[in-house]
């Protein structure tokens, strides 16, 4: 059985990392279409910006998160994967 760390196998990205880019884009093009061709004159003002703009700034931030959950999730999962054969132990363990 080939080191999940040392080889580098060809990997997707995880579903979950693979969804918050697709978030993250979506909320980049929300983003300018708010900043560059939204006229927010009426609009409800928040600390200084529309309401419509701190919306598009949230939908990339989930986009964030969802990509570093992605990766944690992926991350944890292969970390699990990896059994030692009985009375190996890690050069690099702590204890």
């Amino acid at each position: 059985m080939p080191d999940p760390i040392t080889s580098t196998p060809d990997r997707r990205l995880p579903r979950l990392t693979r969804a918050g880019l697709a978030i993250i884009g979506f909320g980049l093009l929300f983003d300018l279409s708010e900043h560059g061709f939204v006229s927010h004159a009426n609009d409800l003002v928040v600390a200084g910006f529309p309401l419509a703009e701190h919306a598009a700034h949230l939908v990339v931030i989930v986009g964030m998160l969802a990509v570093l959950v992605g990766i944690v999730v992926d991350g944890i999962r292969i970390s699990r994967g990896r059994i030692l054969p009985a009375g190996k132990e890690h050069s690099h363990a702590h204890r």
